[in-house]
């Protein structure tokens, strides 16, 4: 496990989709910021084990879908933004 809390990499255009590897980034990841890129694809279900976020913001992206239940399961998460 790393002790990455703060992950910020906005309008940088990256292209594809989220890796259900990225809920093995860090356990301690409190903040995550992937807005104003090119990504696509669903949102992975395994966001749920990043436990410590308090902070979503997926922002400006080309997702589909719907939005998991499991982003539900974040009890810290105060802020989240999916427009």
């Amino acid at each position: 496990d790393t002790d990455i809390r703060r992950l910020e990499i906005s309008a940088n255009n990256l292209v594809g989709s989220l890796p259900p590897e990225l809920a093995l980034l860090s356990s301690r990841l409190e903040r995550l910021v992937l807005s104003g890129n090119q990504l696509r694809g669903t949102i992975p279900t395994e966001i749920d084990r990043l436990t410590a976020l308090t902070s979503l913001n997926l922002d400006l992206n080309l997702f589909t879908g719907s939005v998991p239940i499991s982003i539900g399961f974040l009890t810290q998460l105060q802020i989240l933004e999916l427009r």
